[in-house]
């Protein structure tokens, strides 16, 4: 298993209260662009929309895929969101 990125490694370690969908692994300018046009800017919006799909990866995935993320960054994302979760709820 790789190593968590710093990115990755900051973002499960605090409160996502008020965190820019950016600051997510996996969501870069592209992703956060697109995100951005179904009004998803936070990422406690996209926690929601994971926590919606019952942190299921696939259905996390398929739903990240839409905004045109690649298979890596739909991975990166979802694992993010989930050690978050795991961690604070």
């Amino acid at each position: 298993m790789a190593t968590p990125s710093a990115k990755h490694a900051t973002f499960t370690s605090k409160s996502i209260k008020g965190v820019g969908v950016e600051d997510v692994p996996g969501i870069g300018d592209k992703s956060k662009e697109r995100l951005s046009k179904e009004e998803i800017t936070k990422a406690q919006q996209l926690l929601g929309h994971f926590l919606i799909r019952n942190m299921d990866k696939e259905k996390c995935k398929n739903f990240l895929q839409k905004f045109g993320m690649n298979e890596k960054q739909q991975t990166d994302a979802f694992n993010a969101l989930n050690e978050w979760a795991e961690q604070h709820l």
